[in-house]
């Protein structure tokens, strides 16, 4: 939530974790490559990939254009198991007290800022919905994340937007604000 000076996941003020790629070094503030997607080489005999990929260049190409990560992203929304495992484990002062409750606020005001486009936005910098460019719908497994398969040539839809759903219902749990239903459900 901000408080370590060497891992700035989380900004406070915008309320937003700030990369789909963060994590004890800190969030990533650049495009990534495809490389650090994949990882190291290693051998695909006996892996089985979802895609179809056959041999370690396969995967790099798969993710060639899963390049933006900066800025807050519906998949960031599962990050609030922890605190919903800390209400659960009896420990409520620790989550309540973190801000997951704010960060979850911001998400559905941000919601509600985008009913216009009767959309939900996949792409949050500094608390503006789009980013610099105001493409709302951006970022890697956005809504308009649509990437070439390289095994069959194919653009194939990604968006993996559904997943925040997670999210929405761990501060169910968490508040028991059964507005929060109705918040994400009408915007």
């Amino acid at each position: 939530m901000g408080e370590d000076p060497e891992a700035p996941n989380y900004d406070p003020v915008h309320k937003i974790i700030r990369s789909m790629e963060n994590g004890s070094r800190g969030p990533m503030l650049r495009k990534a490559t495809a490389l650090e997607w994949v990882g190291d080489p290693f051998d695909v005999k006996g892996f089985d990939a979802l895609h179809g990929e056959s041999t370690f260049e396969q995967f790099l190409a798969h993710y060639q254009e899963y390049t933006d990560v900066v800025g807050d992203h519906f998949l960031n929304l599962p990050a609030t198991t922890l605190p919903t495992e800390c209400v659960s484990s009896g420990r409520r002062a620790q989550a309540t007290s973190s801000g997951w409750s704010s960060y979850m606020d911001a998400w559905l005001d941000r919601m509600k800022q985008q009913q216009r486009h009767h959309s939900r936005a996949s792409s949050i910098w500094t608390g503006r919905i789009g980013g610099p460019e105001g493409k709302w719908w951006n970022n890697a497994y956005g809504w308009g994340f649509s990437p070439v398969n390289p095994v069959t040539g194919r653009r194939e839809d990604r968006n993996r937007i559904p997943r925040a759903l997670v999210g929405f219902s761990n501060a169910l749990l968490v508040t028991g604000d059964q507005s929060l239903r109705r918040r994400v459900a009408h915007g």
